[in-house]
């Protein structure tokens, strides 16, 4: 299955559920499930593996009543970003008395880590309180780029986090914005670090000064700079950076995180205040 520019790209399949589906509530009213579908060719004798998202409603739905081992049909439209294309699905159905036990079925943990009681204490007030991060700052007598960061390791480590919020508080732009450093662009340098050989994303999360690094001598150098200067120094892009590394962790791709990142507004530039 490949995607082509010049095409519409619809397409039209039948396939198993490989694992559990994976949901992710990227802001308050969006959810967004990915279903790893699997497709026989009988003829070959092969499985063939896509990745399906489901937004909204239909995300909703495949939550609530889809397990592995499913048989779905869905009709949707390729998308690509770099080497990764997935179906974003219009619509489906179960295929009715389909199911066999899904062979690749994932590994639950029964409880989430521990991460220590700082993060966590910032977690909750962040995620369950709804607490704004500069309350959580005065309170937790810490930095705000502390409290952002905090948070989004506890959404690396799969507690349900509010990611399109934490991009929001973090300052962090969608593709193509031009009053903020955008995601992409922090992800660019962190995959140049990667292309060294020595990095992982685990060590580049104690290594962020090398990513910042390669973000200052780049186009988005200005930017990083400007926010630097006007808020919180080297600590606020770090934060940004604990973000994207974060996702980038938990498979969430750049085609996702820039359907969920909301577009920061002409007043809300760096020149004035974030938090």
């Amino acid at each position: 299955m490949h995607f082509n520019p010049d095409h519409s790209n619809s397409v039209s399949l039948t396939g198993h559920v490989m694992e559990p589906p994976q949901r992710r509530q990227v802001r308050g009213d969006l959810t967004l499930v990915n279903v790893v579908l699997g497709c026989t060719d009988p003829a070959k004798g092969r499985t063939q593996r896509f990745k399906a998202s489901f937004w909204g409603d239909n995300g909703e739905q495949v939550a609530a009543h889809v397990q592995a081992g499913m048989e779905l049909a869905v009709r949707g439209r390729l998308r690509q970003y770099r080497e990764e294309v997935t179906i974003s699905v219009e619509e489906f159905y179960v295929v009715e008395g389909a199911y066999t036990p899904a062979p690749e079925l994932a590994t639950q943990e029964a409880s989430l880590p521990s991460l220590g009681p700082n993060k966590l204490d910032c977690y909750d007030l962040y995620q369950n309180n709804r607490a704004e991060v500069v309350q959580i700052a005065q309170r937790k007598g810490i930095k705000e780029a502390t409290v952002i960061g905090y948070v989004a390791d506890c959404g690396a480590a799969g507690y349900p986090l509010d990611w399109s919020s934490l991009c929001r508080d973090a300052y962090l732009g969608p593709r193509e914005c031009v009053i903020a450093v955008t995601a992409d662009a922090i992800m660019e340098a962190a995959e140049e670090c990667l292309s060294k050989g020595s990095e992982t994303l685990e060590s580049l999360q104690a290594s962020l000064s090398k990513v910042r690094e390669v973000l200052r001598q780049g186009p988005s150098g200005p930017m990083v700079e400007a926010q630097e200067d006007a808020l919180l120094g080297s600590g606020f892009t770090y934060a940004q950076i604990r973000i994207v590394l974060a996702m980038m962790q938990l498979g969430i791709s750049p085609d996702e995180w820039n359907h969920f990142i909301p577009h920061p507004q002409a007043g809300d530039q760096v020149e004035t205040s974030v938090f």
